[in-house]
């Protein structure tokens, strides 16, 4: 991950590579200077988090001005260009939060290595694409494309209105990932790490699924459960 320091450098960064900022962290001054309104308004059009600290958060950050970026290495499209992709696309995976860069790293390379290259992410809870995903990724991150959206259960709805099945991924889930029939567009909804899928996103799925255990021990890590989930949706469904 890179870091962009100072007003002038986060203004010319966002108003040139909007799509590779991860998030802005500002110093919550009670005046803020007018740039800053401007980047924040811009931040706003793409979706980009803003965060608001104290003043201690940049005692590490020389000459920041109050304000920083962290960047992606790669560019997250938005939900304009993710609207053209639900036309050609039959699976897609979406996190209601993921915060491990390793974890996100081995997704992208698991969903490349089954043939799917359209992940959602939120722009909130969610870690940015440095060094330890790309690594992760053992260079899938070439070919799978992130977007971000705003929110998470919009974007179920969307993607319902356009044809596509959710199916959440959960421990407890109704049914077994075994038995669910997987014809047709779906959405692949996982939760983050420590908390699973909140209540918003939860009420737009079609299905609970779970990954069955023979000795019930529910602690898979979630990128070997993502695989998993792929393995099976790539082996019977009509992808």
């Amino acid at each position: 991950m890179e870091i962009i320091k100072g007003i002038n450098p986060v203004y010319e960064f966002i108003k040139k590579k909007p799509q590779k900022i991860h998030k802005i962290i500002v110093r919550n001054d009670k005046k803020l200077n007018s740039k800053v309104f401007e980047i924040i308004k811009e931040a706003k059009k793409f979706d980009i988090h803003i965060q608001r600290v104290g003043q201690h958060f940049f005692s590490k950050y020389k000459n920041s001005q109050g304000i920083i970026a962290e960047v992606n290495l790669v560019s997250l499209k938005g939900e304009k260009e993710l609207l053209k992709k639900l036309k050609d696309t039959q699976l897609i995976i979406a996190f209601d939060g993921i915060q491990d860069p390793r974890n996100l790293g081995a997704v992208i390379r698991s969903a490349w290595f089954f043939g799917v290259d359209t992940i959602v992410l939120p722009s909130k809870r969610v870690t940015s694409i440095g060094d330890a995903v790309s690594k992760s990724s053992a260079g899938a991150i070439t070919y799978v494309q992130p977007y971000r959206v705003k929110s998470i259960p919009a974007f179920l709805k969307l993607a319902k209105d356009k044809g596509f099945k959710v199916a959440c991924a959960e421990s407890n889930g109704s049914e077994s990932i075994k038995n669910l029939k997987k014809t047709g567009k779906f959405v692949l909804l996982f939760g983050s790490e420590d908390k699973g899928i909140s209540s918003e996103p939860k009420k737009y799925c079609d299905f609970s699924v779970k990954i069955e255990s023979p000795t019930n021990f529910e602690s898979l890590n979630l990128s070997v459960s993502v695989s998993i989930f792929l393995y099976e949706f790539t082996n019977e469904s009509n992808l």
